[in-house]
């Protein structure tokens, strides 16, 4: 499985926002309403859509370049060879 930058995992992206709901909902106790967790959610949504489609980019370059390596070495080329 792949990760980006500091190890997060696709699978994980979603379950942000919830978890960062569930931890400062018990901290501000009377303060947190309903709206406010509407709108944190929100943008946790945005934030993990951005994170994945970041992901599939970086994923679809790596395929890409892996798909240029094995027609170079396919072709007969080795690696650092500017031919």
């Amino acid at each position: 499985m792949f990760s980006i930058g500091y190890g997060a995992l696709p699978m994980y992206f979603d379950v942000m926002g919830t978890n960062f709901v569930i931890a400062v909902r018990g901290s501000m106790g009377g303060e947190w309403y309903e709206a406010l967790e509407y709108h944190w959610l929100t943008v946790f949504n945005m934030i993990s859509y951005s994170m994945k489609f970041g992901w599939n980019l970086q994923r679809a370059e790596e395929q890409k370049r892996a798909s240029q390596m094995s027609k170079k070495r396919q072709l007969g080329f080795t690696q650092g060879s500017d031919t």
